[in-house]
Parts: C-alpha cells; sequence; structure tokens
C-alpha cells in the first residue's frame, strides 16, 4: 500500500512543477496513519527541524521526529494508539486530534493545505496567529511574534539575515508526515 501512494505523491509533486502554483487548487493535507505496532516500534519517516539564530543570542532550537514522537526542548508530543497524539508543546499539556487538513485541540487550532509545490501551515497556537508557506525555493511567513522570508541555500537549507532553518529526513520533502512536521516546525519557529 505505501509504494501505490508514493508513486502517486511522486508524480502529483513532479506534476505541480511545472504548473503555476497559483492555477493549482489548494487541498488538505492527509494526516499520517497509525503505523503497525506499539510506541517506539518500527519508526521510519524520521526527520529533523532545526533553527539557527546568526546572531547567536539563543541557542539553536531543533525537534525532531518519527512515526510516534515529536521531540525537542519545547515539544515533546506523542502518538497514542488511538491516533490522537498527547505530551506537552512549550510547557503545555496538549491533546491534539487530527483530520484530513486539520490539528487542533488544548489552544492549538492549524490548517495545513497544499497548493501545488507548497505546503501553508496556517492557524493559531495558544493564541499566537501562524501563517507559513514551505516550498523548495522559500519558506516564509509568521510563527508567533517571528516573522521570517528564507530562501533557498542547498537541499533542505534556508537562511535570511536572522537565521538559518535546516530540514533533514522525511522533513526536507512536500510528502513530510503530517501533524509530525508541522508540529517540529513550530516549535522551532514559534516565540
Amino acid at each position: 500500500m505505501k509504494i501505490p501512494l508514493l508513486a502517486a505523491l511522486a508524480v502529483a509533486v513532479a506534476g505541480c512543477a511545472t504548473v503555476d502554483a497559483a492555477s493549482q487548487p489548494t487541498v488538505p493535507v492527509p494526516m499520517s496513519v497509525v503505523p503497525p505496532g506499539r510506541p517506539g516500534q518500527n519508526p521510519s519517516a524520521a526527520g529533523e527541524v532545526l533553527w539557527a539564530g546568526l546572531a547567536q543570542v539563543q541557542t539553536p532550537r531543533r525537534a525532531t521526529f518519527d512515526d510516534w514522537l515529536v521531540s525537542g526542548p519545547d515539544v515533546k508530543v506523542g502518538r497514542r494508539p488511538d491516533g490522537m497524539w498527547s505530551g506537552t508543546f512549550f510547557g503545555r499539556p496538549v491533546t491534539l486530534s487530527t483530520s484530513i487538513g486539520q490539528i487542533s485541540g488544548s489552544g492549538i487550532d492549524l490548517a495545513v493545505e497544499r497548493n501545488g509545490a507548497v505546503t501553508r501551515i496556517t492557524g493559531s497556537v495558544f493564541g499566537a496567529p501562524v501563517g507559513f508557506d514551505v516550498s523548495i525555493s522559500r519558506v516564509n511567513g509568521v510563527a508567533g511574534g517571528n516573522s521570517f522570508d528564507l530562501s533557498r541555500q542547498g537541499p533542505g537549507q534556508y537562511d535570511s539575515p536572522a537565521g538559518m532553518l535546516t530540514l533533514r529526513g522525511a522533513a526536507s520533502n512536500n510528502a513530510a508526515p503530517m501533524p509530525q512536521a508541522a508540529l517540529a516546525l513550530l516549535a522551532a519557529l514559534l516565540r
């Protein structure tokens, strides 16, 4: 089942690359399904998001994820066997439910959509506005008090005078698993 889905995603992404994104419909992003086994078993879709401010005033912010867990200094949210996600996000307890294009619960309300080759994350986290786009060429928008416009510098690397965002593994492509990639991005970018 995974091979046909991956092939369909690859064809869809390749087709979107040649068509103007403005002419593409905006579609909700499917959330990843509960994998077989139990938490901690069979982690496969591993990724990492790292934000390093160029002023070096703050410690770099990092979040990693796999099929079962999103983890970093400001996030520790795990998938339960029933498909819900629970843990802590910026020191607050959260329980999140997901549905196609939606992550919601405990002060977090997000929409995750694709428009061509652009993934758009909008909504709010504990009252802070969130609205940013991720594409192969740039990452731009707002996450709480941070606004950013980062240009691609190499595979999975985006920077601006403010800092550098590095996306590794499953976080570095348009088919990144959700809600994991969205939560990891927020853990690194939200301030």
